[in-house]
């Protein structure tokens, strides 16, 4: 199995390569002001379905705010008012994706694929909470994109107070700025277990362990304040952070 060695720094995520960001149909908080930054930084911008509706609503009159490169999903959400407002604004790519074996989320990213293939980052807006298949939708989704978008691009589902990537297998360096409130890490086998796990700057580390439902899923773990996690893993790993989004 081919392994990687990559690194990241929280603090500068947005920095770190041309991106595009896309908001689903979840809920966005009023207050949640990093998604302004996150949104003006892409170099392509979409939004699915019903986020549509959601993204219309929350930069209401907003002039200084760049309307979405891509609108697209089936449709069953969004009203027809908002995409009509779309549509008098000049916005050419409004697709209708209506096949129903991929989340209109998975077809989100194969429509920007066809369009900007020299993108390798993906930030998605999403909220952890509500329907759990919806949840799980979107971590299925991250699986889709090593197909879609091949094995060296990274999807980060994110929101104010948390990120979430898939790490390859590897050794994996991630940097971070050490705040006063909890740093909560999770580290989730999906899919298949994790025959070998080696962390370093965690509360709880493992050594050489292995990860699996119906064994051990490392949930409520913590960074250890040092500034740098190190994690070694022999299969596709879904790592959490909560207590520091973008």
């Amino acid at each position: 199995m081919e392994t990687n060695n990559l690194s990241w720094n929280l603090s500068k995520i947005l920095d770190r390569e041309p991106y595009a960001a896309i908001i689903l149909n979840t809920p966005i908080d009023p207050v949640e002001e990093t998604i302004y930054s996150f949104w003006k930084k892409a170099s392509f911008r979409a939004t699915v379905d019903g986020g549509t509706d959601r993204w219309k609503e929350f930069v209401g009159k907003s002039e200084d705010i760049p309307d979405p490169d891509l609108i697209s999903g089936d449709f069953d959400s969004v009203t027809q008012e908002t995409l009509s407002y779309y549509k008098s604004r000049g916005i050419s790519s409004i697709v209708h994706t209506p096949d129903q074996d991929f989340t209109d989320f998975t077809k989100c990213l194969i429509e920007i694929k066809k369009r900007r293939q020299d993108l390798k980052s993906f930030f998605v807006h999403v909220q952890h909470s509500g329907r759990l298949d919806q949840i799980f939708g979107n971590i299925e989704t991250l699986f889709h994109a090593k197909t879609i978008l091949g094995s060296d691009s990274s999807i980060y589902l994110v929101n104010s107070n948390s990120i979430s990537w898939l790490l390859n297998p590897g050794e994996s360096r991630i940097e971070y700025i050490p705040n006063k409130n909890k740093t909560y890490v999770g580290l989730i086998p999906i899919g298949t277990p994790i025959d070998s796990i080696s962390t370093t700057g965690l509360r709880w580390n493992l050594d050489n362990g292995r990860l699996a439902f119906g064994e051990l899923v490392s949930t409520s773990n913590e960074v250890d304040g040092n500034g740098l996690m190190i994690i070694k893993t022999s299969g596709d790993l879904l790592l959490n952070i909560s207590g520091m989004g973008i």
